[in-house]
């Protein structure tokens, strides 16, 4: 069986190792002249480190990350609302909670594959499909014909706007992100740290020891983001009144390492493919990035594919079979992440009291409940081995 596999990104080569590990072949297509991540970082929670560990990448994963034993909320004076362990999660799961950087990750999937399995260059057109095949059409005129395609191409997708046509969301609000001196953050090196103020919020999480990944929103309609001033300038003025060390920390930071990024997810779908294609990932469930979940599900969508493609040994059930498993989750995740990221991002100042009262009122054990309860049904089973 030959999957065609359209996206080089981390849930494209987790789909890619998982499937070769049940034997089938793979080609993964990657629009871009290189396999690349933004210069950014992400969080994996359990869910996601166990999966890796099982696709034989915890080891390498260990020596570029950061073990992150807990979450700090604070408000934007730097009053301490909450913290909330992780070792309970990661006692769950077996694995730890890990800061990495995207670039990172990617480089490390991609090693576990052959180079011959990945073609740079080929940005998808469209594909077709008949009762034996599936063929993608490339915009550098090459035709690829496969037993099922697999569309992990991303938020701004060409397989699903062929199968479904409906366009991403805005959230909202717009994020500005990149890679800062764990110095500069003045953090501990295995602690993440959110800080919630009106309509915005800054956030830091290590990736290994001596780099943080560093986040920052703002509520802003969609029509104004074109009008905003250079991005370290408009960081510095909206988070200048805030606590240590934010102020000093973006001041640090160099004006073109800043990614300006709008904050966009995709309504839950009650299909995800047709015939012999399928998707995965942002194309599938983006979901905005609040609970930190957007890698994890993908790489948890990636295991269970090959789990289902194995199990039911023809394309076009074991499709279906995936999808049907995989949409609870990722519609709750969607719309629970879509519901905390709107509150975090109020303007008001009594409902940004309110909220914060709230979180510091509630009991850091209620805190992880809702935490284990988002991570614990993502922990999949293990079985068939992918390894």
């Amino acid at each position: 069986m030959k999957a065609l596999i359209i996206g080089g990104g981390i849930g494209g080569l987790t789909a890619a190792i998982a499937l070769r590990r049940v034997g089938v072949d793979v080609c993964v297509f990657e629009q871009s002249p290189e396999l690349r991540e933004a210069v950014a970082g992400l969080k994996l929670w359990s869910n996601a480190t166990r999966i890796l560990d099982r696709l034989g990448i915890s080891s390498k994963l260990r020596h570029c990350s950061a073990t992150l034993g807990a979450g700090e909320i604070r408000n934007s004076s730097g009053k301490l609302l909450t913290r909330i362990p992780f070792e309970p999660l990661s006692r769950d799961g077996g694995n730890s909670v890990l800061g990495i950087h995207r670039a990172d990750l990617l480089r490390l999937l991609a090693e576990q594959l052959p180079t011959e399995c990945i073609f740079t260059s080929h940005r998808l057109d469209s594909f077709s499909q008949d009762p034996n095949f599936v063929t993608a059409k490339f915009a550098n005129g090459n035709k690829i014909d496969g037993d099922f395609l697999v569309g992990a191409d991303g938020i701004h997708t060409v397989v699903r706007t062929q199968i479904l046509g409906d366009p991403p969301r805005y959230c909202g609000y717009l994020g500005w992100r990149g890679i800062g001196s764990m110095d500069a953050a003045g953090i501990d090196p295995h602690l993440s740290v959110w800080s919630y103020g009106r309509g915005a919020q800054f956030g830091l999480i290590p990736i290994d020891s001596s780099r943080v990944f560093w986040f920052a929103t703002t509520t802003l309609p969609e029509s104004e983001i074109e009008r905003l001033g250079p991005p370290k300038e408009e960081l510095l003025r909206r988070f200048s009144e805030w606590s240590r060390p934010i102020p000093e920390f973006l001041d640090s930071l160099n004006p073109d390492s800043v990614l300006v990024t709008p904050i966009y997810d995709r309504h839950p779908a009650a299909t995800w493919g047709r015939g012999r294609v399928t998707m995965l990932g942002d194309a599938a469930h983006a979901t905005s990035p609040t609970l930190g979940q957007g890698a994890c599900l993908a790489i948890e969508s990636a295991f269970a594919l090959a789990k289902h493609i194995e199990a039911a040994g023809h394309a076009i059930p074991a499709l279906r079979s995936y999808e049907t498993e995989r949409q609870t989750r990722t519609e709750r995740i969607i719309r629970l992440s879509r519901q905390i990221g709107a509150a975090i991002q109020w303007k008001q100042p009594l409902a940004c009291w309110l909220r914060d009262q709230l979180i510091w009122a509630t009991p850091s054990r209620l805190h992880l409940t809702v935490l284990r309860s988002i991570i614990s049904t993502g922990l999949i089973p293990l079985e068939p081995k992918c390894a």
